[in-house]
């Protein structure tokens, strides 16, 4: 449990760029050496080398908006030049869009 105190000593500031860059790697963002999500879209409470709190780190909605965004920019070019071909059924429409699309946001 954090205290003020230890708050105010964990304060030190360093490269937003950086840190965002260590945990895309899926690294701690203070030191970039441990691991920061062991499990799917769950953090370490505390980082295994430096003791940073990752727990208090917050998304909120960005998360969601990021991949809502890079999945669509990839799912609806690909529907569009699959129209311009000679169709399947809807049904293999519908099956193999919703699954690339899921596949697709889990693996981001």
């Amino acid at each position: 449990m954090n205290t003020e105190h230890e708050d105010n000593i964990r304060r030190e500031r360093r490269p937003v760029l950086g840190s965002a860059a260590r945990g895309f790697r899926n690294r701690c963002p203070n030191c970039g050496k441990g691991k920061l999500l062991p499990v799917y879209l769950r953090p370490h409470d505390i980082c295994s080398f430096c003791q940073e709190p990752n727990g208090r780190i917050m998304a909120h909605d960005a998360p969601p908006y990021i991949t809502i965004l890079i999945v669509g920019h990839i799912i609806a070019p690909l529907m569009l030049f699959w129209e311009n071909t000679p169709t399947p059924p809807f049904w293999a429409h519908y099956a193999g869009w919703m699954t690339a699309a899921l596949v697709l946001t889990l693996l981001l």
